[in-house]
């Protein structure tokens, strides 16, 4: 099985690396990234093109991120120039030229395929709208498991329009008999050569070549195979123009795990100690963020629970089922204590939201619970008091460790640590090119600007909510409630009015404005009956909005937190 969050990454990267191949501005067919400068596309796509010494007589550029908006607009994209020469290509079969392509097989060098450099590495750039680098599709090494009626995905430039997906869940069809082109029944267009071929797993395994009715009047779809094109690229000397993708969080482990190898030597230990407060601090920042989103986690699976577990609770005098499951909740909260136990062990004792403070919380939900699983009769009215009381310190803990999150990862010295890592970059004992050593470094300044990037934007999103919680707690029946209520109202409203023009054409932005500007015009009016409502459908869409930024910030720290074992191990290792 793969992990879910290396499936996330490979969908994403899959997506922002394919781009619809153009000559002379016209779309002609599909490539993708398979490197920081890499595009792969077909040879048959570039081929009339393609002159004397594998220079282009014709402009080749790359249309990255033509796509449909979540809004149904199209972005317009980001072309990317192709240089001259064409790095490397492979002729197709002379059958597949044909309406017929089964007449004769293709030999073994024969892949259709056609290896471009680009002008510019966008792979190691973000694609619009996000910090985080674009990447690119790793070609790989050996031939994954497919078997007949296994998933296949493709995505394509068909009919020259906005980058689309094709996934047929009994995709595969099989191999021809040389094993070297790959059958299957997804449906592409013209402009659909040139596609990657992807598993459910997003892993490549094809490079879409036929079944392009522009091309030849095809009676079947089929590409090859994605190992074969590998080992010719790598024959004919373009390994290095193809490596494996590594994350932003691996490169920065790679740098710590060969400082650590390295420590032994004079000049890096004495770089070593003279940065040594600012890595430790590094490295203490990291665990308390680590124990903080341990803690948070915690929280916000019990969060989760509450309506289910209050409703619950509302109903054991008179619901033995309910009372049985409200006894087992009790239970599986106690038992899941452990873990923000352990995490708040981690934290210094005798400092503000330290070890003591959170402990004392967690003592507190303990005993609460421990009221859940009591289901003697007469017991109703404390196992209800005891259900609120978790309530109260999950929603109060939640904001407080959500405080102590975005404060740690604020004011987490990574900016220290670029400077640290660029000063231990340029020792001799660090293995590899200068490029290699300053991966790293460049890394982990690419995590320093989304996180930083990511709490800028809860921190504005949090100023809002606070607003619509004072919102919640205002009654609008007396007169005197009522101004406090618009007053209220103008202040939160101009705030998230502001963080709405950011993105105007987005989904939530625009649902966002059209309840708030209804809830307006409600006060505007002093339709008081309605306004209730329209709060309530206005505060869902708000709330649905700062989950999805409350959730970016947790999987940005997600990431900062990995670093906290090779750091660890840095940290042990000499200083």
């Amino acid at each position: 099985m793969i992990g879910a969050n290396v499936v996330k990454g490979r969908t994403s990267r899959a997506i922002d690396s394919v781009c619809r191949i153009e000559i002379n501005g016209k779309p002609t067919g599909t490539g993708f990234l398979v490197g920081p400068d890499s595009v792969l596309t077909n040879f048959h796509v570039v081929e009339k093109v393609l002159g004397g010494d594998n220079k282009f007589t014709a402009v080749v550029s790359c249309l990255f991120d033509f796509a449909e908006a979540e809004t149904g607009g199209v972005d317009a994209g980001t072309p990317i120039g192709v240089a001259s020469p064409c790095l490397d290509w492979s002729r197709y079969g002379a059958a597949e030229n044909t309406s017929n392509p089964s007449s004769s097989l293709p030999e073994a060098d024969e892949l259709d395929y056609a290896l471009l450099k680009l002008d510019d590495a966008v792979g190691n750039r973000p694609a619009p709208g996000a910090w985080r680098k674009r990447g690119w599709i790793t070609i790989p090494a050996k031939a994954p498991n497919l078997s007949k009626d296994s998933p296949l995905i493709i995505i394509q430039h068909p009919l020259t329009g906005p980058k689309v997906t094709d996934r047929q869940d009994k995709g595969v069809v099989g191999l021809n008999p040389r094993n070297n082109r790959l059958i299957y029944v997804n449906e592409t267009h013209p402009g659909s050569s040139g596609a990657p071929c992807l598993t459910a797993d997003y892993e490549l395994v094809a490079l879409h070549h036929y079944g392009d009715p522009k091309w030849v009047a095809a009676s079947r779809r089929q590409g090859v195979p994605i190992w074969l094109i590998r080992d010719s690229l790598v024959a004919h000397g373009y390994g290095a123009s193809i490596p494996d993708y590594r994350d932003d969080v691996n490169m920065v482990e790679g740098f710590l795990g060969e400082l650590s190898r390295v420590l032994h030597d004079g000049e890096v230990g004495a770089k070593v100690a003279r940065w040594r407060e600012d890595i430790v601090k590094a490295n203490d920042g990291v665990a308390r963020l680590t124990a903080y989103k341990g803690m948070h986690d915690f929280l916000h699976r019990w969060q989760k629970q509450l309506p289910m577990m209050m409703e619950a609770a509302e109903r054991i005098d008179r619901d033995a089922f309910a009372s049985r499951w409200l006894a087992l909740e009790g239970q599986n909260v106690v038992d899941d204590c452990g873990g923000p136990r352990d995490c708040a062990g981690k934290l210094p004792p005798g400092i503000r939201g330290g070890q003591e403070e959170q402990l004392r919380w967690i003592d507190e939900i303990v005993a609460a619970a421990s009221v859940l699983t009591n289901t003697l009769a007469g017991q109703p009215n404390a196992r209800f008091a005891a259900a609120v009381q978790i309530r109260n310190i999950v929603r109060f803990q939640l904001a407080n460790i959500n405080y102590r999150l975005v404060d740690e990862a604020a004011n987490l010295p990574l900016n220290k640590l670029v400077t640290a890592f660029r000063d231990l970059a340029s020792s001799q004992a660090i293995a590899g090119s200068a490029d290699d050593q300053t991966e790293g470094v460049l890394a982990l300044q690419r995590l320093q600007d989304a996180l930083h990037g990511r709490v800028d934007e809860h921190n504005r999103w949090q100023l809002a909510e606070h607003h619509l919680w004072g919102l919640e707690d205002i009654s609008v029946d007396a007169e005197s409630s009522r101004k406090i209520y618009v007053a209220t109202w103008c202040q939160a409203w101009d705030v998230i009015q502001r963080l709405c023009a950011e993105d105007k054409m987005a989904d939530w932005s625009r649902r966002i404005v059209t309840t708030g500007s209804a809830l307006s015009k409600l006060l505007e009016a002093a339709e008081w009956l309605e306004v209730r409502e329209a709060f309530t459908d206005f505060r869902r869409f708000a709330a649905d909005r700062f989950r999805q930024v409350d959730t970016r910030l947790l999987e940005e720290c997600e990431e900062i937190v990995t670093l906290g074992n090779p750091l660890t191990a840095l940290v042990g290792g000499r200083i």
